[in-house]
């Protein structure tokens, strides 16, 4: 199966309200808008400035750069000086040994970031009419912890319905150094095939080099762009009847893809013969990639050690109690939150978790065993009430929970929704599953 069997697969969504809307003249609204946007701290690029510089002295420079972003809008030319960047190497792990357990990190000049962020604010309007409902990621209104939530969720059916006359599977496809991989070939012929232009014409002649830049605000909505690819051609063979996804009732909504940004969960049959049909050779031709076989981990157990590290760190500082306080609230107790909102953590670690805040809290020395004057219960209790407003990490847990469910509620066309539907009436049995109790 070659790239053109894939782009068979692909169905035309921008319309030609979604073009003008692109390919229109920038202002220079459009571009102060951007600069504001922009992280004033950032790391630099090869010429040194940051963002700040730009939005301090925009008075003085901002003639020069809007006329440097309409001339690239209207010749589609930039100085290739521009175009440079620094790779700074960021580890993926605590002790790197080898070149994959590093993360290239793309530090672009800020001119040229602020022309990549005016197309990328453009594109994400016309983003969600482009990729399918089982991508999550990087799309407006949509979040990656609905697909977690979903992809659970079937575990859990598959995992109680063993008995049962059809058997499913599910593969996770892990893609290595996935940016890296992206053929701009294919990645043009996505752009066209979908219809997105530029100043009216396809997307121009592009280099033959592979790869998006890690950091370029841009990229993440390119990947996408090649990630749909996938979806149309998984598409095309569950109408031909070549596959067939998980459904929680005989009548229900068909799971079978959902996409995490650099990787993805597929649901067939556990059968030979569906199994060929969601090979590895179907992502190598959509993106270029190759499936990472070497990425496991265990979720929960990294985030207690990710905050004993960073809290070790902390211990070496001399912080004052005030700025103690203000990095375990904004900063040790954050860290949860995306686990917390897809998951119940066992209690256990909710409390291993309290136990080492509590003693970074209380230490006062190196090497001084630290005295705990009152226990965490008393320092989770409001300021108001003589506590210290240190939150009680499973109560937080399920209110997480419990403010997913009631999104749910509110947005009953989502793709989490028409799962949800199948299985559960809305709402209420989401909540009693994931919270534990009976909700009236």
């Amino acid at each position: 199966m070659g790239v053109d069997a894939v782009l068979e697969c692909v169905r035309a969504t921008v319309t030609s309200q979604d073009n003008m809307s692109l390919s229109k003249p920038v202002l220079e609204d459009e571009v102060l808008v951007v600069v504001k946007q922009l992280d004033p701290i950032k790391s630099p690029g090869p010429n040194g400035f940051t963002g700040s510089f730009y939005q301090k002295f925009w008075s003085t420079i901002g003639g020069d750069i809007l006329r440097l972003v309409q001339s690239f809008f209207h010749y589609g030319w930039m100085h290739k000086k521009l175009n440079h960047t620094h790779i700074a190497l960021i580890p993926k792990v605590t002790n790197p040994r080898r070149m994959t357990q590093w993360r290239p990190i793309s530090l672009c000049n800020v001119v040229y970031k602020i022309i990549s962020k005016v197309l990328t604010n453009r594109l994400k309007k016309v983003i969600p009419h482009v990729v399918s409902l089982n991508q999550s990621a990087f799309v407006a209104e949509r979040q990656i912890t609905d697909n977690i939530l979903v992809v659970h969720e079937i575990l859990h059916s598959l995992k109680i319905a063993r008995g049962s006359d059809i058997q499913f599977m599910a593969m996770k496809l892990d893609m290595a150094k996935a940016y890296d991989r992206v053929e701009w070939v294919f990645l043009e012929a996505m752009m066209e095939k979908l219809g997105v232009l530029l100043n009216g014409e396809p997307s121009g002649q592009i280099a033959p080099c592979r790869g998006l830049r890690q950091g370029d605000p841009l990229s993440p909505f390119l990947f996408l762009i090649c990630d749909e690819g996938l979806t149309a051609l998984i598409r095309r063979q569950e109408e031909r009847g070549l596959v067939h996804g998980f459904q929680f009732r005989d009548r229900g909504f068909q799971s079978l893809t959902y996409f995490f940004a650099d990787y993805s969960v597929l649901f067939c049959r556990a059968t030979e013969q569906e199994a060929r049909y969601v090979p590895e050779d179907c992502v190598g031709i959509c993106l270029s990639c190759c499936i990472s076989k070497g990425r496991t981990g265990l979720i929960f157990d990294s985030v207690r050690r990710n905050i004993s590290a960073r809290l070790h760190g902390w211990a070496e500082q001399f912080l004052s109690t005030a700025g103690k306080e203000v990095l375990i609230k904004a900063v040790a107790m954050a860290m949860p939150n995306h686990a917390m909102s897809c998951f119940k953590l066992p209690v256990r670690l909710c409390r291993e978790i309290e136990s080492e805040i509590a003693r970074f809290w209380w230490k006062t020395g190196e090497d001084r065993k630290p005295i705990h004057w009152v226990g965490w219960k008393q320092l989770s209790l409001l300021k108001k009430d003589g506590g210290l407003g240190f939150r009680d990490l499973v109560c937080f847990n399920l209110a997480m929970l419990a403010k997913i469910g009631w999104r749910i509620l509110g947005q009953p066309q989502s793709l989490l929704g028409r799962v949800l539907h199948d299985k559960y009436h809305p709402g209420v049995g989401f909540l009693e599953a994931r919270v534990g109790r009976k909700v009236s």
